[in-house]
């Protein structure tokens, strides 16, 4: 190999090195979830009528009636 494929590789491998460990950086930084609903209105179904114990499914099975 001549020395400037050589050069040329070991550039290009520190660059995918650089790249990738700024990935992990970016996906490890914790979220912020100030925007997440909460309560009911966070549910896939809504709440029971107590307004505390989620629906499971979308009659409310589980819901004391």
């Amino acid at each position: 190999m001549k020395i400037e494929n050589i050069i040329l590789l070991c550039l290009s491998l520190l660059f995918i090195l650089i790249l990738m460990s700024h990935l992990v950086i970016i996906t490890a930084q914790p979220t912020n979830n100030s925007n997440v609903m909460g309560g009911c209105a966070g549910t896939r179904y809504g709440c029971c009528p107590d307004g505390k114990t989620s629906k499971l499914n979308r009659i409310g099975s589980n819901c004391n009636h």
